[in-house]
Parts: C-alpha cells; structure tokens; sequence
C-alpha cells in the first residue's frame, strides 16, 4: 500500500512537470531552438587567397563568415570550411600553420621546403606574430582569419580591403549569397550610400556630379570642373561627351543651351544636335535622347536628328530578341539595360515604345545570372558590377523593384542584392575584378541612388531625367510626413514598386518573442506552485486512506 502511494504521488508531479514543459512549448515553439542557438559565440571570417591571379586580380577561393562556438580555434575554422564544402581539404605543418591547402576541384597548395613558397596568416589585415598556433587560437567574433599562399620574401602582399564582403555561405566567387543573412541588404545599401556620397563631395566628375544632385547635395558638387568639362567636351565631342555633360548640368540647374565660362557662352544642346559623331552608335543615340529629354530642351532645326527620330532609330537597332547591342551582335545587358532607362519616359506616348519595353525587359531577364546578376558582353557568365548597376537604373527608370527581380531558382537573387555583394571591405566603394575600382564605385552608387529613388517616390524614378528634383537620398520624406527610406513605400502595378517587393531589411518581432518568453515563464512559476500544491494534497489524501483502510 505505501509503494503504490509513493508511485502515486510521483506519476502526479511527473504528470504535472509534463504539461509544465508542454505549455512552454506550445506558447514559446522557438525556446528549444534558442537554447541550441544559445551555444554560439560569434561570426568569424575565413579568407584563402593564393596569390594574384589573371590580371593582376587576387583568387580568393573562399571568404566566407561562419558561425563559431565559445572555446573554437582557427583550426575549427578551417574544419568547418572543410565540413562546408569551401575547401577539399588542408594540411597544419609540424609549427601549428599551413602546410598546404586544397581547394574544390583538387588543386593544392602546399609551402615549399625551403619556405620560398608558404602560407602567410593575417588577422583583420595585420600579419599574424603571436605565440599561439592555428590550433590554440582562439576565434574572436568579428575578426576575420586569412590566409595567403605567396613567396618568401614576399613578392605579393594582399590588400585585404580589396577583397569583398564575406558572403553569409558559400564560395564568393562574386555572386550573391544563396541565402542573404537578415538584415545584410539594408547594412550594405546604407553604409554604401553614406560613404560614397561622403567620397563623392567636392567631386568635379560628371556622373559622379549628377547623383550628388539627385540625392539633393548639388551645392557639395564643385560646378566649375563641371562648366570646365562642358567646355572641354564643346571641343572634343566624342561620342557621348557632350551629352554626359548636358545630363550632369542639368541635373545641378545649369541650362545647357547657355553655359557661361568667363566671357564665353556654349550652347551645348545645339552642338550635340548638329554633331555627327554623336549619333554614330547605339550608345550616342540613346545618350542624345536622355540628354534633351532631361531638360527644356527642343532640338534646333539644323538638328541631325529630332526627338521622334532618336526614338524610331533606337528602336529600329533592337535586336529579335528584345535586347540591344552596342556593336550589331547578341544582345547584352549593358545596351539593353540603357535602351530601357531611354524610352521608358516615352512609352505612354507611343505604343510601340511600350512594345518595345516589354521586349526588352524580357530579355534582359534571359540574361540575368544564376546569382541575380548580370555579365558584361566581354566576359560571359561572371558577375560584372557595373553591369548589374545598369540594370538597377534601367529597373527603377522602369518602375520595377530590383529587389522583386530574383530568378526563379531563388528570389532572393537579385539585381540589388548582387550588385551589393560587390562592395569592397571598407563599404565605400565597389570591386571590379575583386579590386577596388572608381568606375564600378560610381555607377554602383548611381544605381543605389536611382533605388532609393524609386523607392522614396513609389513610382518610376529615371536618374538621367529626374535627377535635379533631389529626391533620392536616405532620409527623404514624403508629404504625408512618413519617411520613405528603403522598403517604406510600395504601391502596385508596374508603374511603381509592388506591394509584394522583397524588403530589403526583413524585421524580427523581438516585442512578440519577448511577451512569449514571459508568458512562458509566469506559467512555469505558476506550474511549479501547483506541483507543490498538488503533491500536498496527494500525500494529505494518501494519509486519509490508510487510515480509512
């Protein structure tokens, strides 16, 4: 009798302990997930490079950020890059450093005897000297742990700033994440849009002038270089000269068609009508028709070519399959990209512009890389940054969010996030080659500012035509008073960003967690007085019993 009391009185508290636990669940289903995750101790970078590469362009093979555990060393680091995938496998020599690395695909690296070859160890760009080897390092979170494979003495010391941001998984191999961690679009984009612009004051430059005054920090630019390559570009027409000049003039308030430099006066717009070599390519067409429909300007009579000429001429040179070339040949996403920020202010003027901009929206689509970017005519399937940041502008000019142009593979590959991955390590500048480089830098920044642009408007925002209004910077506010920064604003149709357009900065609701968390603790609290309570009366009841029986 007293056993099968005790076995009572356990199953009861069991029971009780059970539903407890039970609860917990049901109200908090991430409490076990979050005491897994507990066990995490950081992020820590890998970087493996073996030396330059074709053009003077360092391999990277892996740079990558993994997550890391309280007590893990380099050594761990490297297990997990294994583990991954990331590398085929390595070797630690007799020291407690690299031996040898062998990348995916079976290719090894491995120091020579003599040392004349070895792999160097930095740690966030400082050559490593510590005592301690890769085996009792210990991982600290943020710090990035690189390797490079290079002579001794060293004929090739890395600059780790050219090398990009990590990628959340996988090789860089300079696509997009598989999978973008939360959060990383919205750091990238505003870390890049903030230095940039701060680089890019005092600029004298051209295209660099016509963001500045897009974003409304025309008074930063220096607008005498601007007058002074006006007039140089009046004497060297070129191809496109005089009409990046008209478009950054106009874009700081300055009437091309009476450029005053001293006592001379330039009538830009009648030299661009009345200039044959303007006229000669795709490219100096389409740059034409930007360059008068960005101010109040009408071709003079004389001219070689009037508005509705330009545009029947664009668009006879479209390919079959939608797309433009800069030489007669395959399409590419560069000139199909321009020929779409060209016609789109026209395509409520003339259906076959319209036509038009649907054929080439679709083949630029067929163009896009598995990783959401796009390649240059001169180099096919690689990722090219400057590119991808013509189709950014092309998009917006278009009224469509990158963001919402992932592949059907994966939607998180896109034109933005692909272009983003591209950002050099400092975020204030754009790679090209995995190299810092100032042309990528400025059109990557003027696609991040045509985004913003669309995004700060909710409707087709063209950079070439609309840049002198000013809208598009970070922290532009709309009438209604709300901040439209990135992700703020949506409105359907084509015309404008989609209601359904990914967010470049998804939100997690810490408040909810929170509430859960607590609710599931006052219920464990108030399970545990019940056991209590309840194991009270058992034993009362169990007492009553015996004397009963």
């Amino acid at each position: 009798m007293k056993a099968t009391n005790k076995r009572g009185t356990f199953s009861s508290r069991i029971s009780i302990m059970l539903i407890a636990v039970l609860c917990v669940g049901l109200l908090c289903p991430g409490f076990t997930a979050s005491a897994s995750a507990a066990t995490v101790a950081g992020q820590a970078t890998l970087t493996i490079v073996f030396g330059l590469g074709a053009g003077d362009v360092p391999d990277v093979v892996v740079n990558k950020a993994y997550p890391f555990e309280a007590g893990d060393t380099v050594e761990d680091l490297l297990n997990r890059a294994v583990a991954e995938g990331d590398i085929e496998a390595y070797a630690l020599n007799m020291f407690g450093f690299i031996q040898s690395v062998t990348k995916t695909g079976g290719i090894t690296f491995e120091a020579a005897a003599d040392f004349s070859t070895y792999w160097a160890t930095y740690v966030s760009g400082a050559y490593y000297g510590g005592a301690d080897t890769l085996q009792t390092l210990p991982l600290e979170d943020g710090k990035a742990y690189q390797f490079c494979w290079e002579s001794w003495p060293p004929v090739y010391v890395p600059d780790w700033d050219q090398i990009g941001m990590p990628t959340g998984g996988g090789n860089t191999g300079g696509e997009v994440p598989t999978n973008p961690p939360a959060g990383y679009s919205q750091e990238v984009f505003s870390k890049l849009f903030t230095n940039i612009s701060a680089r890019f004051e005092g600029t004298g430059e051209d295209w660099e002038a016509l963001s500045m005054a897009a974003i409304g920090k025309g008074a930063l630019v220096n607008t005498d270089a601007i007058i002074a390559n006006a007039v140089e570009a009046y004497g060297d027409p070129d191809t496109t000269n005089l009409q990046r000049s008209i478009l950054a003039l106009t874009a700081l308030g300055i009437d091309a068609t009476n450029v005053t430099q001293g006592t001379d006066t330039y009538n830009m717009i009648e030299k661009l009508a009345t200039t044959p070599i303007a006229h000669d390519t795709t490219n100096g067409l389409m740059f034409a028709l930007l360059a008068y429909t960005s101010g109040p300007y009408t071709p003079p009579p004389a001219a070689i070519a009037d508005v509705q000429a330009l545009i029947d001429g664009i668009l006879a040179l479209q390919n079959a399959d939608g797309g433009w070339s800069f030489i007669p040949g395959a399409s590419d996403a560069d000139m199909t990209a321009m020929g779409i920020a060209t016609l789109s202010p026209y395509r409520a003027d003339d259906p076959r512009v319209e036509g038009a901009l649907q054929e080439a929206l679709v083949a630029l689509k067929a163009l896009q890389l598995p990783g959401g970017g796009f390649a240059s005519v001169d180099v096919a399937g690689v990722l090219n940054t400057n590119s991808t940041a013509m189709v950014v502008v092309a998009l917006s000019a278009a009224g469509i969010d990158a963001q919402t142009w992932g592949t059907a593979d994966n939607p998180a590959a896109t034109p933005l996030n692909a272009l983003l991955s591209q950002a050099n390590a400092a975020v204030n500048g754009f790679l090209f080659g995995a190299v810092n480089n100032s042309m990528a830098t400025e059109q990557g920044f003027r696609a991040l500012v045509a985004y913003q642009g669309l995004k700060n408007t909710s409707a087709a925002y063209n950079i070439y035509i609309d840049a002198s209004s000013g809208v598009a910077d970070l922290d532009e506010v709309d009438s209604g008073g709300n901040n439209t920064n990135n992700g703020s604003q949506n409105n359907g149709g084509e015309g404008g960003p989609s209601d359904e357009a990914a967010q470049l900065s998804p939100t997690t609701p810490a408040t909810s967690d929170s509430l859960q968390l607590a609710a599931a603790a006052i219920l464990a609290l108030a399970m545990g007085v019940l056991l209590l309570t309840s194991s009270r009366f058992v034993s009362g009841k169990t007492r009553e019993t015996r004397v009963n029986g």
